[in-house]
């Protein structure tokens, strides 16, 4: 396993991590599963979870399994990551960025992680009802308490990360360390709207998710052939999109990518992570494995390394 340090922190995250999302959303995943695909992915070397304040059927409910999960492993050789932002429940003020959801966020989600910190704490998206400078105060007030080391965002816009590294240096807060944002073969916007190069510039961290389109870069979703019955598509969930994805142009490049995948011996899923990892500015992509078979393939794009040639073709499939 390849460990890329995260930004200009200390912390060193594997370059393949593993998300929660999907994990009990629908019927498409059991338990077993789960703990078999953590097992895994920490054999493996992965050290980096996923997970997320409103990930599951209702609040916390990921978090919770992934405690249960992470219960027998050694606390400081995993990074563990959470998120907030979105509704915890229905009163008006248990959702956002300000500084009460931020504290009672962090309480919650430690209590169902069952531990004392998380490593890496992400403001889920970015909130026009609070002022970056209440949500980043907050967030540096979790750093000095120890109960988080490092603060993320998640797809905020260049602007908005402009406007909080001149707030942050302003007041002397700690800064944000990584960006999460969706990126793959597909789905280039990081690029075209400036992010992987501002994160490069400023030395902060970027964690891509969606890293295989939801399951689309796996080639399992064909053209004119129904959907794979355990696939997301058939277990849809609030955060998934992948019957956007499933396109007829979508699908004709996930065919054109598997030619190339083909002609070097490895997966489309394989091509498409190691297309990722050749970015510079990318710290570590996060996989939603159900299985832990999947886990052992992905796993393998680590020691890929694509030539310029690759890089070249994949860059037409993208384009076309």
């Amino acid at each position: 396993m390849e460990y890329r340090r995260l930004g200009a922190s200390e912390v060193r995250l594997s370059a393949i991590g593993l998300g929660t999302a999907n994990w009990v959303f629908s019927g498409a995943m059991s338990i077993v599963d789960a703990q078999q695909c953590v097992r895994t992915a920490y054999e493996a070397g992965i050290n980096h979870f996923d997970c997320a304040d409103t990930y599951g059927a209702k609040p916390h409910d990921a978090e919770q399994l992934l405690a249960r999960i992470l219960r027998p492993y050694n606390r400081t050789e995993y990074i563990l990551t959470t998120k907030v932002y979105w509704p915890t429940g229905k009163n008006p003020n248990e959702r956002g960025l300000s500084r009460n959801h931020i504290r009672e966020g962090i309480e919650a989600s430690l209590r169902a992680l069952d531990t004392d910190y998380v490593d890496i704490f992400y403001c889920h998206r970015f909130d026009p009802d609070t002022e970056i400078e209440e949500t980043i105060q907050a967030m540096s007030e979790l750093i000095n308490q120890g109960k988080v080391r490092c603060v993320g965002v998640s797809d905020w816009s260049l602007p908005q990360l402009a406007d909080m590294v001149s707030i942050q240096k302003n007041i002397g807060v700690h800064g944000v360390e990584v960006i999460q944002y969706q990126y793959n073969v597909l789905n280039q916007d990081a690029d075209r709207d400036g992010i992987m190069s501002w994160a490069a510039e400023s030395r902060v961290g970027i964690v891509t998710y969606s890293s295989l389109a939801e399951g689309l870069l796996t080639g399992k979703y064909i053209r004119g052939k129904p959907f794979p019955s355990m696939s997301r598509a058939q277990h849809p969930g609030p955060y998934w999109s992948i019957g956007r994805l499933v396109t007829d142009n979508n699908l004709a490049k996930v065919e054109l990518l598997g030619g190339i995948a083909r002609d070097l011996g490895i997966s489309v899923a394989q091509l498409s992570l190691a297309w990722i990892l050749a970015n510079p500015a990318v710290t570590s992509a996060l996989i939603g494995a159900t299985h832990p078979l999947q886990v052992k393939q992905n796993i393998g794009a680590v020691n890929m390394k694509l030539s310029r040639a690759i890089l070249d073709r994949i860059d037409e499939v993208y384009r076309t």
